[in-house]
This record gives structure tokens, C-alpha cells and sequence, in this order.
């Protein structure tokens, strides 16, 4: 007697170890992605910062000095004067996700800020440019 079968498909073991080898790959692939995505968003914030530093120089040259107070809401001075242009202000606002403080003495000022990453990094802005 001569049986034959017509196997066609794959079997639960074939099917279970496509699986695994894709479950590892996902396991080692979204921790790299996070990682990147981390490091663009706080880049990002970090260009922001260096957009306020260039605008808050040319307000120092129009006003001989840095302003003594800044409202980050809307990025106006102690008087209501607006410190950068309404337009770098909207590209720049939802790069930081908080401003936590500003403080100026002398000829030197000191801005922190949380960057967009998922630790929120701290970001210190001074004249010399940004650290973390």
C-alpha cells in the first residue's frame, strides 16, 4: 500500500521557534530605538537652547545688558519686551519640556532647562554655550 501524504504548512515547533527569533530581535531592537530617539530629543533641546542663546546676545546688544528677569511663557524681559521674534519662539517652545530657571549676574546668565528626553535631562545654558 502506498500512501502518501501532502504535508503542507508548518508545524506548531517551526511556527514557536519564528517566534522566539522575532521576540529576541524586538527585545534587542526597541531598547537601541529608545536609546536614539533619547539622544534626538535631547539634541533638539539642545538646539533650541542655542537659538535662545543667540537671540538672548542680540537682546544684551540692543538693551546693553542681559534682561534681569525673563517670563518663558511668551519670552519677554522684566518689562514685557519680547527677548526673540514670535516665530523662533514657536519653533522652539515644544523642544524643552520645562524651564526651570534663569539667573543673571553681572555679564553672565545662567538658564536651566529639561530637555525632551525620557530622563528630562537638565540643561545648562550660559554664554559659552549648553551642558548636561
Amino acid at each position: 500500500m502506498n500512501t502518501s501524504k501532502n504535508n503542507k504548512g508548518f508545524t506548531l515547533v517551526e511556527i514557536l521557534v519564528v517566534v522566539a527569533i522575532v521576540g529576541i530581535l524586538v527585545a534587542i531592537a526597541v531598547p537601541s530605538y529608545r536609546f536614539i530617539l533619547d539622544s534626538a530629543r535631547r539634541t533638539s533641546s539642545i538646539g533650541a537652547l542655542d537659538v535662545v542663546k543667540t537671540e538672548l546676545e542680540a537682546y544684551a546688544g540692543d538693551m546693553m545688558g542681559y534682561p534681569s528677569s525673563i517670563d518663558f511663557t511668551n519670552f519677554t524681559d522684566q518689562d514685557g519686551n519680547f527677548i526673540m521674534g514670535p516665530t523662533n519662539w514657536e519653533r522652539i517652545r515644544d523642544k524643552i519640556y520645562n524651564w526651570d530657571s534663569y539667573t543673571v549676574t553681572g555679564n553672565t546668565y545662567t538658564i536651566k532647562a529639561r530637555a525632551m528626553d525620557s530622563n528630562h535631562t537638565i540643561l545648562t545654558l550660559t554664554p559659552t554655550g549648553v551642558t548636561y
